[in-house]
């Protein structure tokens, strides 16, 4: 069990900056803790892995910020109603066994966001199109009576 230099017992967090993407290491258990880092719980990650996971996290959060908007889209357009890349494997020699293991899991989840983001595009679209056709039969039935 490793212990904190406050004494508690230390957690194994994730570090996603760009120098170390995704390695794991010890650290206080108290967020925002003044306590020093521990160490490392992964070894280093390989100058390959370095480069690439920090893209791929990057494009991830564009995704889901892409997804949000046009999830807020598809709530707006209701309201006024009233109511991909693919994944491409590959096997790269000189990529370390820690970065075959995390970066088909991000792959997976921006495969995910693109999908979803679609979907939530396409919504928009549907009730744009509901929306003109409301009124469109308002118009008539206005015209009409």
């Amino acid at each position: 069990m490793v212990r904190c230099w406050c004494g508690k017992q230390a957690i194994t967090r994730t570090s996603w900056t760009s120098a170390n993407p995704g390695r794991r290491f010890c650290g206080c258990p108290d967020e925002g803790s003044s306590c020093r880092w521990i160490g490392w719980y992964d070894p280093e990650m390989c100058a390959h892995s370095r480069m690439i996971i920090p893209g791929l996290l990057r494009g991830r959060n564009e995704l889901e910020e892409r997804l949000e908007v046009a999830q807020g889209d598809v709530w707006k357009w209701k309201i006024y109603l009233g109511s991909s890349c693919r994944w491409i494997g590959w096997y790269d020699p000189e990529m370390c066994a820690h970065s075959r293991m995390i970066i088909p899991g991000l792959l997976r989840g921006r495969n995910e966001l693109e999908e979803r983001l679609e979907v939530a595009q396409g919504d928009v679209w549907k009730w744009k199109i509901y929306l003109v056709l409301s009124w469109i039969l308002f118009l008539i039935v206005y015209a009409l009576g």
